[in-house]
């Protein structure tokens, strides 16, 4: 099992010093998430936990902040938990990707959703009711930029014919789907190379693992590798609850993030580590 600290909401100046620190007592990896903006008038609702995006959160531009904290270590994970994949250029999307393989020696897993704020959508000028067909196609067409050769794509949104981008992944980064709907599942069982929890109870994870196992062999590719992400609060879990996850295929377990964990909201960099010294040390004690 591997272990990761939710990184988002911290201050872009303190995301090398927490990248370095992480990797330094024992984490696996870091996840970030982003959001463009907070509309001032917003009227889209969260689709889980409204406490999750506050207008006063501080959400750094997700690769950017990757390739920073990559330069600084050197076998640290790093994810998206999530980045909203239809919302942008694919073309874009599939270049800087490919390029932060590289700078990251493949240590980056790309976590993707189709997103819930209408506002962003209407601002990058993206029709946000077909996103969940846009994001399928993304996948598909960014796979086939990455591979070798010349890429031909005929789609509903997008079509290129013989385009060859370079410099190529070594290998395609792996992309999870997070989101716990049954579109969502459905949706990472047939395309993603793994899934990622949105902060649901540990009863609540096991029924949508047991869903996504079921959703797996349905479309023929229970045989591939897939990884399983659940984000829980570091100490939470019991040993019953690490063996029923190990039985069930969960590979990572990552914390939530430094607000949600800590007394202090508006903790200093200095207390931020020290919580990562502490909390890597209970879960290497406790579960190895």
């Amino acid at each position: 099992m591997r272990f990761w600290q939710c990184i988002t909401y911290s201050h872009p100046r303190e995301l090398v010093p927490l990248a370095k620190t992480a990797e330094q007592v024992g984490f696996d990896g870091v996840t970030v998430a982003e959001h463009i903006f907070y509309p001032q008038n917003l009227k889209s609702e969260h689709p889980y936990s409204a406490s999750a995006f506050e207008a006063t959160a501080l959400w750094s531009e997700v690769w950017t902040s990757i390739s920073a904290m990559a330069a600084v270590t050197e076998r640290l994970l790093f994810t998206t938990a999530v980045n909203v994949l239809p919302m942008f250029n694919p073309y874009d999307y599939a270049k800087t990707l490919a390029t932060l393989a590289h700078i990251s020696n493949d240590r980056v897993i790309v976590g993707a959703g189709v997103g819930w704020m209408k506002e962003e959508f209407d601002a990058m000028n993206v029709d946000f009711r077909s996103r969940g067909r846009r994001c399928d196609e993304m996948i598909a067409l960014i796979r086939e930029l990455w591979r070798e050769g010349p890429t031909t794509f005929q789609g509903e949104f997008f079509q290129c014919d013989e385009v060859l981008m370079l410099p190529s992944p070594e290998k395609p980064l792996p992309i999870w789907i997070g989101g716990k709907s049954e579109i969502a599942l459905r949706r990472a069982a047939r395309l993603g190379d793994g899934w990622m929890g949105t902060g649901e109870t540990l009863p609540e994870s096991f029924a949508l693992v047991e869903r996504l196992h079921e959703l797996r062999k349905e479309y023929g590719r229970d045989h591939l590798p897939f990884g399983i992400m659940t984000i829980q609060p570091a100490n939470t879990y019991s040993d019953e609850d690490f063996a029923r996850m190990q039985k069930l295929g969960f590979t990572d377990i990552a914390n939530w993030t430094f607000p949600f964990v800590m007394p202090d909201k508006n903790s200093s960099l200095e207390q931020k580590q020290e919580y990562l010294h502490i909390t890597a040390a209970t879960l290497r004690s406790r579960f190895g």
